[in-house]
């Protein structure tokens, strides 16, 4: 049952430690992650700040539609493979890459619960 109340995501800049750099604004949950960061590339806000050219992203696939944004910036981005159509697996390789970024983000994922988990 929907509750009618307004969903909120606030943006969350965290170290593959678990420290939390940063918390921008609360953004409606409607509006997906790349457009977020383009927002804050956009905006001119401290996103821009806090990195140096060459500095690396571990993004989850939400944020694909931002890659060429953080290329452009001079960024290194990661993020876990995806299937190409005609593709049933990745190659060895592939897999490998893509399971190390999801072992790095995995930290970033358990911030995020504690967030969803504390501010109900």
């Amino acid at each position: 049952m929907h509750k009618y109340r307004n969903l909120l995501k606030p943006f969350l800049i965290v170290c593959t430690d678990g420290h939390i750099i940063d918390v921008l604004d609360p953004y409606p949950a409607t509006m997906s992650d790349a457009d977020i960061m383009k927002n804050e590339f956009a905006n001119g806000r401290p996103l821009q700040e806090y990195f140096h050219r060459g500095d690396a992203y571990i993004l989850d696939r939400g944020f694909r539609d931002a890659l060429p944004l953080l290329h452009q910036c001079g960024y290194r981005t990661y993020m876990p493979a995806s299937l190409e159509e005609d593709e049933t697996q990745l190659s060895t390789s592939e897999a490998n890459k893509s399971r190390s970024v999801t072992i790095c983000r995995w930290v970033v994922e358990i911030v995020n619960g504690r967030f969803k988990r504390d501010f109900k």
